[in-house]
C-alpha cells in the first residue's frame, strides 16, 4: 500500500511505496528535494514532518539536534513513511537554489585512468 505525501508549501503532492524512502519517491515523481549524500551524513535533506509518521531510521538521531528532532525535522533521504505525509521542504527548480556545502574529507586513493584522467577517492 502506498502513501500520498504533500509538500508544504508547494502542495505539490507523490505516492510514496512501503520501502521507498520520500526523497527517492519525490525524485521518481519528478520532484526534486534538496539531497547531497543520500547516506544521511550531510543534512542537506533536512525537512518537517508537519503530519503523519515515518521511520526515521538511525541517523537522525545522529545528525540533528535534539530540538530539530522535537520539532518533527528528519533527513528524507533516509525517512520511510509510516502513513500519509505532510511534510515542509523547499524544491529545487534552478542550479541557484542548491544550497553549496562543504564537506570535510580525505583522499583515499589517487587512480591514474588515462593520461589527462585522475580517479579520486575521499573518504
Amino acid at each position: 500500500m502506498s502513501f500520498q505525501v504533500t509538500i508544504q508549501p508547494s502542495l505539490h503532492q507523490f505516492q510514496v511505496e512501503p520501502g521507498q524512502t520520500v526523497l527517492d519517491a519525490a525524485m521518481a515523481a519528478g520532484i526534486i528535494l534538496p539531497y547531497s549524500c543520500r547516506t544521511g551524513a550531510c543534512s542537506t535533506c533536512k525537512g518537517k514532518v508537519v503530519a503523519g509518521e515515518v521511520d526515521a531510521g538511525v541517523y537522525p538521531a545522529q545528525i540533528l539536534s535534539p530540538e530539530d528532532l522535537a520539532e518533527g525535522y528528519t533527513l528524507f533521504c533516509q525517512a520511510r513513511a509510516q502513513s500519509d505525509l505532510v511534510i515542509e521542504s523547499t524544491e529545487v527548480r534552478l542550479a541557484t537554489d542548491i544550497q553549496i556545502r562543504k564537506l570535510p574529507s580525505r583522499v583515499q586513493t589517487l587512480t591514474p585512468l588515462a593520461p589527462d584522467v585522475v580517479e579520486i577517492k575521499l573518504q
